[in-house]
């Protein structure tokens, strides 16, 4: 919704959707990165975090994404398979526009020097020519809690429907339809319970 959007144009939007045989999720307000990029650029901004202060490596991040987490790809694997120039300048805008991040410079770096992942053949993992995929081998590590990298995407869902952008159902159901994700972020959260959640956070 936009600030002026009548009722009316988001059913219909709605019904738009749903006869395309799509399941679509309501996001009540105009907001930089709106649900699901909202909750990746939240991932994206603890895995840099982690390894920039040398907590942990790329490969450590992807494991505990896939192995403890069940996504269907690591976070840094996903940004070389989206572009890492698209998450360069997707996460530069937020970030003009208001939103408060950690700013990656690992990203910044890989960008100028046009490592822009699948699509130059080089990423944060290498692949063999431009534009052709293969799933990079992540071995099993288990130096990253995954608690430490869904924290802050709980942390952002809760501000999320604290603030009516979506419902709780929505941002669960834009995390497994739109992410492939085998739980919703509230499902996680759930799992993990929020006293394990804040102290992770803190």
């Amino acid at each position: 919704r936009g600030k002026y959007t009548e009722d009316r144009v988001v059913q219909e939007a709605i019904s738009v959707v749903k006869n395309m045989g799509k399941s679509p999720i309501t996001v009540n307000k105009d907001i930089p990165g709106f649900v699901v990029n909202r909750l990746l650029f939240r991932l994206f901004e603890i895995s840099c975090l982690l390894v920039e202060s040398g907590r942990a490596s790329v490969t450590d991040i992807d494991s505990a994404a896939i192995y403890q987490l069940g996504f269907p790809m690591g976070i840094f694997v996903l940004e070389d398979y989206t572009g890492i120039d698209i998450g360069y300048t997707v996460g530069k805008a937020m970030i003009e526009r208001g939103v408060k991040a950690y700013e990656c410079k690992t990203l910044e770096r890989k960008f100028n020097s046009k490592e822009l992942g699948v699509k130059s053949g080089k990423g944060f993992y290498s692949y063999p020519e431009p534009g052709r995929f293969v799933m990079p081998q992540i071995p099993k590590s288990d130096k990253v809690d995954a608690l430490t990298l869904i924290s802050p995407v709980i942390n952002e869902a809760t501000y999320l429907l604290r603030e009516n952008v979506s419902t709780r159902d929505d941002i669960d159901k834009g995390c497994k339809l739109g992410l492939g994700w085998n739980k919703g972020v509230f499902e996680y959260a759930d799992e993990y319970g929020i006293d394990k959640v804040v102290a992770s956070l803190e």
